[in-house]
């Protein structure tokens, strides 16, 4: 006869019941990083390179709802999409000779 090791019942938690907002930020963040790609549409691409570099402050607000750190998402969107926080040529117009 074999010895058999006795199924003792342990409680397990109840796992946490999806968070609407939660689901709703996530589906802003990945349209965001969507409107990224070189195919997305002009306006939606303008507009997404907008949000990520937070020029209205909004990628900031999102980050706090979420509690994440800001500078370490626009890393990982950088590493990604380099040229998102490469400077417009507008701005290297407007840049002063030193």
């Amino acid at each position: 006869m074999t010895p058999t090791i006795p199924n003792v019942p342990t409680t397990c938690p109840m796992p946490a019941p999806l968070d609407a907002e939660h689901d709703l930020i996530a589906a802003i963040f990945r349209q965001a990083l969507t409107d990224l790609k070189p195919s997305a549409d002009p306006v939606a691409h303008a507009a997404a390179v907008r949000w990520w570099r937070n020029e209205r402050g909004e990628l900031q607000w999102w980050c706090a709802l979420l509690g994440l750190d800001m500078a370490q998402v626009q890393r990982r969107i950088v590493q990604r999409y380099p040229a998102v926080l490469a400077p417009r040529p507008m701005e290297l117009q407007l840049e002063v000779a030193s």
